[in-house]
């Protein structure tokens, strides 16, 4: 039973990286369980006493790759990194998400009611945090200060959704929508010496 047992343990990360790479190659509505299962060489019942049903695994999957993410942040910042550099890395490491991932499986994430509960959260979350750092960025001299942020966040999430809504990115590559925009916004908001650092940086990632 305890052999059983860890070989189920051992078998979770495996199924969860496998899901997500499905789901973000294909959208998650064209993904089966079934699919998972055979991808894995495992029984569709295994899978089954694992996860329940595509919401655990997609929710899972998607707070241990915000977690990731925020460990890597976290890293990036005690390296002596300022405000800038920072915010630069942030914005890069999720249009390198983006550029690997269908667009569809944004869409999809919208019909399962826990993962949007949880994404909320984590926005409402972050966007405290923010504060913060964003007058650390204004006091070091790489944000205007004349700026509402609230509001600019907000005009940001709404860019976004709508690309998505209306499949803006048929014409355009998702990735390329959001690249060109991140940089025209941050160019924005920063001041004359917080451009050259993100002109620098986004021409170095090419």
């Amino acid at each position: 039973m305890t052999e059983l047992n860890n070989y189920r343990q051992e078998l979770r990360p495996r199924i969860l990286e496998t899901a997500m790479k499905l789901f973000r190659e294909n959208g998650v509505k064209k993904v089966k369980m079934d699919d998972i299962a055979a991808k894995l060489g495992i029984s569709k019942r295994t899978l089954y006493e694992l996860y329940t049903n595509k919401e655990q695994l997609l929710l899972e999957g998607i707070t241990e790759e915000n977690e990731t993410q925020l460990k890597h942040i976290q890293a990036f910042a005690l390296s002596g990194k300022n405000e800038m550099e920072i915010v630069a890395e942030f914005m890069r490491s999720k249009l390198n998400d983006v550029e690997s991932t269908n667009p569809e499986f944004f869409i999809d994430m919208r019909r399962y009611t826990r993962v949007t509960d949880y994404l909320h959260s984590q926005h409402e979350l972050h966007q405290e945090k923010s504060i913060e750092f964003i007058r650390n960025g204004i006091r070091h001299g790489y944000f205007l200060p004349f700026i509402n942020y609230d509001i600019l966040i907000s005009l940001s999430d709404i860019v976004v959704n709508t690309v998505l809504e209306n499949r803006g990115y048929r014409q355009y590559h998702i990735n390329e929508i959001l690249r060109n925009f991140t940089i025209v916004l941050m160019r924005g908001f920063c001041t004359e010496r917080g451009i050259g650092i993100i002109d620098r940086y986004f021409s170095e990632q090419g």
